[in-house]
């Protein structure tokens, strides 16, 4: 579930996977939201947590009040939950929203190495709500790929687990394209512009582009085969390319890594091809610190030069799955 916070750090907006939050939404704004009931929630209320871009973490710290409150009672048991964890997503100034994570009745309480993954993507996540959409420099060099197969008509024939994800997430929506028979209609478009080239029409070559707050997706079209001669139907082969935003590839690696929150940050700039000087205004700090910083993560990382730092990061956006 996902809180969106406004301009003046009052709930705006909710997104859940679960439909029954929708229906108790009354109940909680009418007895619960920003009054003293709802501090058995680590004693703030959502727009002092905006504020101070935090909110309670983990609610097993708050076990026994919890499960004696009529918070609890009214609205967490009907929604069937026991255990809840959450991350304010903020860009170090201000929280533009919290992320919840909930687990039912019977389940195990969220761990602090659970917060410890999610809370490395909530300043990414106030990124993704406030800044314009990256200029393609701004992503990886690597990223996942997959592989569909679809008639002339753009109906699904073959779709690879990856390729389906990657086309949701390009898409935009939640990731529910698996359950689908056609492809997207922007995605038609490359099929239809395949088709022009087969048949001899001028047309640009095949391949389209598409960014998003998710990252920058790629797709190409190929001939493929024949898919039944008796029928006669074409099959065209799309390979879909997905590259994460570098800032958050290099967040989950570097943390995976070892390295610091800044240190995280400088390496985003190194391998985004800043120089030390633009760094060291981006950073609001002397040329000569930007540079004994990088001297310390190339230490710490057992590399001489931005060459290897590209090499260090680069495969690891290949094994990086978990990120989906």
């Amino acid at each position: 579930m996902f809180l969106f916070a406004g301009k003046d750090y009052q709930l705006c907006d909710v997104f859940s996977e679960n439909s029954k939050v929708y229906q108790l939404f009354p109940i909680y704004f009418s007895k619960f939201h920003n009054n003293s009931k709802q501090k058995v929630l680590g004693g703030i209320d959502f727009v002092t947590a905006m504020h101070r871009g935090k909110a309670f973490e983990n609610s097993a710290y708050f076990d026994r009040m919890l499960l004696n409150s009529e918070m609890y009672s009214e609205l967490w048991r009907p929604l069937e939950l026991r255990h809840s964890l959450e991350v304010t997503a903020s860009d170090g100034i201000r929280g533009w929203g919290s992320v919840h994570l909930q687990r039912p009745p019977g389940s195990r309480p969220f761990s602090a190495e659970h917060h410890a993954r999610i809370q490395i993507f909530s300043r990414h996540i106030a990124h993704a709500l406030t800044v314009p959409v990256s200029t393609p420099e701004q992503f990886t060099e690597y990223g996942l790929s997959g592989v569909l197969v679809v008639d002339e008509k753009g109906v699904l024939l073959f779709g690879s687990a990856d390729a389906l994800k990657i086309v949701s997430l390009a898409s935009g929506g939640p990731v529910e394209f698996r359950s689908r028979t056609q492809i997207p209609d922007w995605l038609v478009a490359l099929v239809a512009n395949f088709n022009r080239l087969w048949y001899g029409y001028a047309a640009p070559p095949c391949r389209l582009t598409r960014s998003n707050s998710a990252g920058l997706f790629q797709f190409r079209a190929y001939r493929f085969d024949v898919a039944d001669r008796k029928h006669g139907r074409v099959a065209i082969c799309i390979h879909a390319e997905h590259l994460l935003p570098l800032a958050l590839h290099v967040e989950a690696t570097g943390f995976r890594l070892g390295l610091s929150e800044r240190q995280r940050q400088l390496c985003t700039d190194l391998l985004a091809g800043f120089s030390y000087k633009q760094v060291a205004d981006r950073m609001c700090t002397k040329q000569s610190t930007v540079v004994d910083y990088t001297r310390e993560i190339y230490r710490k990382l057992a590399i001489h030069n931005r060459d290897e730092l590209k090499d260090r990061f680069g495969p690891c956006a290949i094994d990086g799955r978990s990120l989906y």
